[in-house]
Formats: structure tokens, C-alpha cells, sequence
């Protein structure tokens, strides 16, 4: 999703992709301390990564104290937030085919910064919910 929104951005894709596959390498390390998640994986990935983007793995939780302030960060908050939004819904086959149902009991609806932080990204970049839904669901569809 990192990769597919700094090509639609016109940012560095290979450096949005790097942060967006090494954001959680501190998941199972903090243990359920969300404001130790991403800190901790930017003090591992400290003079093996530009220094943004430690700091976007550091802006990644809003518990974290630290405040998105590239876009890179933003952008890095919001395809999180819309991967917990995405990994909440259910896939159902109907008849021979895969649909996307959405819970509206999910539990990612019932997180407001989800959908603060989604739609704050969405105005800030100019970036149609519908567009940024369809990246999160098919990330690859429309690379070159």
C-alpha cells in the first residue's frame, strides 16, 4: 500500500515501501505497549534507514507522542489505519465468488481515530476515499 501511494504521490516508492514493510518489526517486542510501537522499531532500524523515515515509523501509533509532520508520515499513519479498517471486514464467497462484506459492528468501527485519521489524509492529499479504499484493498491494480 506504501509503494502504491508514494507512486500516486510522486514520492520515493522504494523508501515508502521499505517503511511501510519494516513499520511493525517491533509488534511482538512491545508486547501490547502501543506507545513503545514503532519507537522501539526505529531504535533497531537507527543508521539502517533515512532519518524520516524513523521518524515516520515513530509517527505511525497516535500514542506514540510523536506528531505526523511529512507526508510520508502521514501517509504511513493513514495505510495503517486502513489496513486495521480492511483486516476487520470479512471476505464471504458468494456464488463461486469473493465479495467484500463490511461489518458495520466491526470493531474498526468502533475506533473514531480510524476514521479521523483516514479522512484527514484524504483532504490533506486531495486523495478520494473511494481511490484510497481501492489501494488498500488492490494495491497493485494501476502500477506501472
Amino acid at each position: 500500500m506504501m509503494r502504491t501511494l508514494a507512486a500516486r504521490l510522486g514520492e520515493d516508492v522504494w523508501k515508502w515501501e521499505l517503511v511501510g514493510l519494516l513499520h511493525d518489526l517491533d509488534y511482538d517486542l512491545v508486547k501490547g505497549d502501543a506507545r513503545g510501537h514503532g519507537v522501539m522499531a526505529a531504535r533497531i532500524l537507527d543508521g539502517r534507514m533515512p532519518e524520516d523515515g524513523l521518524y515516520a515509523i515513530k509517527a505511525q501509533d497516535h500514542r506514540t507522542g510523536f506528531t505526523p509532520q511529512s507526508l510520508l508520515d502521514r501517509s504511513l499513519r493513514a495505510a495503517d489505519a486502513l489496513a486495521v479498517f480492511i483486516e476487520d471486514q470479512a471476505i464471504h464467497h458468494v456464488e463461486g465468488k469473493e465479495a467484500l462484506a463490511v461489518k458495520l459492528d466491526g470493531e474498526a468501527l468502533r475506533k473514531q481515530w480510524i476514521s479521523d485519521v483516514i479522512r484527514t489524509f484524504c483532504r490533506e492529499t486531495g486523495i478520494e476515499l473511494v481511490e484510497l479504499l481501492r489501494l488498500g484493498l488492490r494495491p497493485d491494480d494501476g502500477e506501472q
